[in-house]
Parts: C-alpha cells; sequence; structure tokens
C-alpha cells in the first residue's frame, strides 16, 4: 500500500478562483472610491458591512471550489468540494469516473440497502477542462483506489 497520502487538486480551478476573486475585489474597491465621498457619506455602517459581507461571501465561495481535494490515505478517501468535506472508508470506495461530457470527476460509491444502485460524489479536484492532465490522474486515482480496495492483496 502507499505510505504517504496521495492528493490531487485542480490548479487551473484554484488559478481561475484567485483572478476572479482579485478581478471582484478590484473592481469593487474602485467602484466605491469611484462614488466619490459624498455618495459613499450616504452608506450607513450596516450597509458597508452587508456589501462586505457579500464580497467575502462571493470570493469564499470562488476560492473554496478553487481549494477543492481529494485526498487518498491508508484508511480512505476523503473529498473535499468547495465548504464540503467528506470522508469514505475504502469498504465505500467502488471507484471514480470522468466521462466524456463530465465537467469534473465522480466518485462511485459502492450500493447499500438504502442505495442499492450505488451514489456518486463529485470530485471537483479533478475537472474536465484540463484534458490529458485529468486523464492521467484519473488512471492514478483509478491504481490508488485499487490498491486500497479490501481484498486487494499486493
Amino acid at each position: 500500500m502507499a505510505s504517504s497520502p496521495a492528493e490531487f487538486r485542480s490548479r487551473p480551478a484554484l488559478v481561475m478562483g484567485s483572478v476572479m476573486s482579485a478581478v471582484l475585489v478590484a473592481f469593487s474597491v474602485g467602484l466605491w472610491i469611484a462614488m466619490g465621498p459624498e455618495i459613499r457619506g450616504r452608506f450607513t455602517g450596516p450597509q458597508v458591512g452587508t456589501l462586505i459581507f457579500f464580497l467575502a461571501f462571493a470570493v469564499g465561495m470562488m476560492m473554496s471550489v478553487g481549494l477543492s481535494k481529494v485526498i487518498v490515505a491508508e484508511d480512505g478517501l476523503t473529498v473535499r468540494n468547495a465548504v464540503f468535506t467528506r470522508r469514505y472508508p475504502w469498504s465505500e470506495v467502488q471507484g471514480v469516473q470522468l466521462g466524456e461530457g463530465d465537467p469534473w470527476a465522480y466518485v462511485r460509491l459502492v450500493p447499500t440497502a438504502e442505495h442499492p444502485e450505488g451514489r456518486t460524489q463529485m470530485a471537483l479536484a479533478i475537472q474536465r477542462s484540463e484534458g490529458a492532465a485529468a486523464d492521467e490522474r484519473i488512471a492514478e486515482l483509478r491504481r490508488l483506489i485499487a490498491e486500497h480496495r479490501p481484498g486487494h492483496t499486493a
């Protein structure tokens, strides 16, 4: 089995989230300055706080998508998508897929009594837009899943 955890991230998603966040902040600050002191003076503290909250929320969402990752460890697979993190023991992981029309990868989970057809969990850390690099990461992730699944003998 692997001796250390493997981590998969989408560099283009991180770059896009960072650039879009910087542009949004720069535009917001520029607009605030362009309004001039007379108009800015009409805003109350709570109104300014609300504007800052929504700006921070938008930046947080963009960055959380950019910071999404999949971690392969000895005891299971961890998928962090935006603000949600889910851990799956190897006994629950069936595989991973990235179809031609899929925007990102999906972790396939084993069927259960509650979900006899199985379930999938999106993995934003591997994006179809990355082309061959995404295919290489899918192949590596499939290899690691096969290595860690119960019943595997090395």
